[in-house]
């Protein structure tokens, strides 16, 4: 998508689990795209603010809002609401979701 939107463009990534954030911003850097591409490192909620808890299963993600993490699989990590993101970063409009 960063290549697709061209230079004008922008894309907001969202992803909450550290080691894919890890390899997104891998992939960002080795493809010169972070003029293009905001990677933004939280969950996608309802709410905006706090944290949510998050864990996998049995290969699948699932999501919880308790708040805390309450299992030894979880990860307790940011969320943001899509409406307050794109408020925050001033964008006037979005074209693809």
């Amino acid at each position: 998508m960063g290549r697709i939107v061209g230079p004008s463009g922008r894309v907001l990534t969202f992803e909450p689990f550290p080691e894919n954030v890890r390899h997104l911003r891998q992939n960002i850097d080795h493809n010169h795209l972070g003029d293009r591409v905001t990677l933004v490192d939280a969950a996608v909620d309802a709410e905006d603010g706090g944290s949510v808890e998050l864990f996998a299963g049995d290969g699948s993600s699932e999501a919880s809002l308790h708040g805390h993490a309450t299992r030894p699989d979880s990860l307790s990590v940011a969320r943001v609401s899509l409406d307050a993101e794109i408020q925050r970063r001033g964008l006037d409009r979005v074209d693809l979701m």
